[in-house]
């Protein structure tokens, strides 16, 4: 996509796609995980169960329990600079996740 998209900027297109199951932000930068609030996920991504952030400069893992309320059944991180595993959220609906081209250093934290 690279469109340059901020999550603050997703936020604001979400209300014209009430029934979006996949949402693909590839290639964006999206630094301003804050605006990612409980009341904007429950609203606005309730449905989503594919999201792909590949090439998004994710590093921390951590960010991601936001969408633990989301029923995410894909999730696509490949090609970030992710190297660790720890805090990984747990996805009671997740059926694949994929990691490809990142510099895990040990799988440790999935369960």
């Amino acid at each position: 996509m690279d469109m340059r998209l901020s999550w603050a900027q997703v936020a604001r297109l979400m209300p014209a796609f009430p029934s979006l199951s996949e949402l693909a932000l590839c290639r964006n930068e999206l630094t301003d995980w804050d605006e990612l609030t409980s009341e904007v996920l429950g609203t606005y991504f309730g449905r989503l169960e594919v999201l792909n952030l590949d090439q998004t400069g994710l590093h921390d893992v951590g960010r991601l329990a936001a969408f633990q309320q989301v029923p995410l059944r894909k999730l696509s991180l490949n090609r970030n600079r992710i190297s660790r595993l720890e805090l990984m959220p747990s996805f009671k609906d997740l059926r694949c996740l994929s990691l490809d081209y990142n510099e895990v250093e040990d799988p440790i934290g999935l369960s």
